[in-house]
């Protein structure tokens, strides 16, 4: 009996030491930790991208506000600029995936910074009143891996 209880043990001994599939073994463990990582990164780097290009359609819009565009003319431009990388949303409310944009246009008068006025209006001192845009971009943002979320940006300028 000893001798087939050694040769078990030998037996048992050599299968806890081979290595042989040992690669095999610690890459299906890691490569779908690697894989969802990989793709996490591919989602957050998209995520920023659509928000750079939100800002840089902002941007635009600001450039045509500040030379006294009207509040259509800004907006045709917003839709243009960002149909480059969007799908604009039409009317007022947007489906997911689509980019809303929405421009605001309001008057104040330089003593009184805190009370609109009508842009037509004359300020103290006759004075014309101060002309501003606010413009706003809206997303709805839905990864393979992260959550949906709302990417938003918005920029008030003077026009001159």
């Amino acid at each position: 009996m000893p001798l087939k209880s050694n040769a078990l043990k030998s037996l048992i001994r050599r299968v806890l030491r081979c290595q042989v599939g040992v690669s095999a073994v610690e890459f299906s463990l890691l490569a779908p930790v690697m894989t969802v990582g990989a793709i996490s990164t591919v989602d957050a780097g998209m995520a920023v991208y659509d928000k750079m290009m939100m800002t840089q359609v902002l941007r635009s819009g600001a450039q045509s506000a500040i030379g006294s565009s009207s509040v259509a003319e800004v907006q045709t431009i917003l839709e243009a600029t960002a149909a480059d990388n969007f799908t604009v949303a039409q009317g007022g409310t947007a489906a997911p995936g689509e980019l809303l944009l929405g421009v605001n246009q309001y008057c104040v008068c330089p003593e009184a910074i805190t009370t609109p006025v009508a842009c037509t209006a004359t300020c103290t001192g006759g004075v014309d009143p101060n002309q501003f845009y606010d413009l706003s971009a809206t997303l709805d943002f839905d990864g393979v891996m992260l959550p949906a979320f709302t990417l938003s940006g918005e920029m008030t300028v003077m026009a001159q």
